[in-house]
């Protein structure tokens, strides 16, 4: 679990941000082959997990049987699910980080493959290095590649994978001002995306339809619009906590949260959408 205060950028970070605002240009940035879809205009709170006991994410997938998986991101543990409500295993990784790093955040799952970043967690007044995207095989949860990032990114906490493009946006604790995208066909830096609501503590991404939904430490939930930048407030949660990582499960959105008297709780919500897209 990180720690709730955040602090600012240490002067790394700023120089790291700079190269990476300088190269936004060194690759092409793919807008999602989508259709205008509706902004969320609400969510309900459709149901809620018992205490899942992992602390930094979520992520829902599909098995090659077509068996609905749940994948658990918990620091130094990737963990496999039949269930959301209780931890049934059906795979589990307790040896997944590489040297000198100490943290897996938030991750996402796409096409038989659990995506993950993994970092040396020190705070946003220091340095995170190295920083990695590691790749599991998700029947297995055996590691299958790890890449470092170190170079385009202050701190990564979460990523989430956009179908159909090649690329995948990995978002960060300590920059509330930018999504990173990066190409997966080598994970080399395409350009960062700007968020015009700064997200203060970003803990991860989803992706969905044209849209990512961004997960605020505090409990704010927020949609950004690809095709535009536009960017709102979806929800204000109620719950006292710290809020993780967050993936949609079918047409419901899953949001763990670690609350403050003690449970960790996968809480599902059942998004209401705009009738027609506004700007």
């Amino acid at each position: 679990m990180r720690d709730f205060c955040l602090l600012r950028f240490s002067i790394r970070s700023a120089l790291l941000l700079l190269s990476a605002l300088c190269c936004a240009g060194c690759g092409d940035r793919v807008i999602p082959p989508v259709a205008p879809q509706p902004w969320v205009s609400s969510l309900t709170l459709v149901d809620q997990s018992t205490n899942v006991n992992m602390v930094q994410g979520y992520a829902s997938g599909t098995s090659l049987d077509g068996t609905p998986l749940n994948f658990f991101f918990s620091n130094s543990l990737l963990y496999s699910s039949s269930t959301y409500d209780s931890l049934t295993p059906v795979a589990v990784n307790q040896n997944l980080l590489p040297p000198k790093t100490n943290h897996l955040g938030a991750g996402d799952y796409y096409d038989g493959h659990v995506y993950g970043v993994i970092e040396n967690w020190q705070g946003c007044d220091q340095s995170s290095a190295p920083i990695f995207v590691s790749i599991f095989d998700a029947a297995t949860l055996q590691q299958e590649s790890t890449v470092e990032i170190t170079a385009w990114i202050p701190e990564a906490s979460g990523i989430a994978i956009i179908p159909g493009t090649g690329q995948a946006l990995v978002s960060s604790f300590c920059d509330p001002n930018h999504l990173y995208l990066f190409s997966t066909a080598d994970w080399s830096f395409t350009g960062t995306v700007p968020l015009q609501i700064p997200v203060s503590g970003n803990q991860g991404v989803s992706y969905r339809d044209g849209f990512v939904y961004i997960a605020g430490t505090n409990g704010a939930l927020y949609g950004l619009h690809l095709a535009d930048n536009s960017m709102r407030l979806l929800m204000q949660s109620p719950v006292s906590g710290e809020f993780e990582g967050l993936d949609f499960h079918g047409p419901q959105l899953r949001w763990l949260v670690n609350r403050s008297d003690g449970p960790h709780i996968l809480y599902s919500y059942a998004p209401v959408y705009a009738a027609a897209s506004t700007p």
